[in-house]
């Protein structure tokens, strides 16, 4: 009586992927799908039998883990956000530097007449600078947020932005016309190049895919 063939007499291994009479063939889960390929790479499909399937080859590198949104954040958008993390130390450097130097800027304002009337301006002119600082603080706590949220990948954060960048420019364009102290002009000059800059990162090609992803 013949015996049936046995691979280990001749040094080989049996398959664990032979299909025995009466079993059904490998079948994939349920819940399998195919994974995505990257660019110039084709789809793999689940392997039937445990082994490579004809004319897909080895299969390509796996791709990056997407973030929430998508491909994850390009670096247009990181650029972005630092530059306006920036734009609101600036701010806030602005207004500390305004504060040091109170009494040359009134004298830069040319104030004339008794020293009452130089007091009595000095008083309301730092009345004016306390009520900007607190503005200025408030208006830096919202900046944060829109900020944070155009990270996040937010496209109305993107446009709260840009109204207040372009604001925030002819503001300091303005006050860079008038008399300032040197470090205030460049605290002012620094943050249109800052803001302008951080405006255009926002709209590349790039970042329009991302915070169209991002809602």
């Amino acid at each position: 009586m013949t015996s049936p063939y046995d691979p280990s007499r001749d040094g080989q291994q049996p398959s664990p992927y032979v299909v025995r009479p009466g079993y059904p063939p490998h079948q994939p889960p349920a819940d399998y799908a195919p994974v995505p390929a990257a660019r110039g790479c084709a789809s793999q499909p689940y392997p039937q039998q445990g082994f490579p399937q004809a004319g897909h080859g080895y299969p390509c590198a796996p791709r990056p883990r997407p973030t929430e949104y998508g491909e994850g954040r390009p670096t247009e958008v990181d650029l972005a956000f630092w530059l306006f993390i920036g734009n609101v130390l600036l701010m806030v450097t602005g207004i500390a530097l305004q504060f040091v130097y109170l009494d040359r800027i009134v004298a830069m304002a040319g104030v004339t007449g008794s020293a009452g009337e130089a007091d009595a301006v000095a008083v309301a002119s730092r009345a004016g600078l306390t009520f900007g600082a607190v503005v200025s603080g408030l208006a830096a706590v919202l900046w944060l947020v829109f900020i944070f949220m155009m990270r996040a990948g937010r496209h109305w954060a993107r446009i709260v932005l840009t109204i207040f960048g372009a604001l925030s420019v002819v503001f300091s364009l303005v006050g860079l016309s008038r008399p300032q102290l040197h470090a205030i002009m460049v605290a002012g000059g620094l943050q249109v190049v800052v803001l302008s800059v951080g405006t255009v990162l926002m709209f590349r090609p790039a970042a329009n895919r991302f915070f169209a992803q991002g809602g």
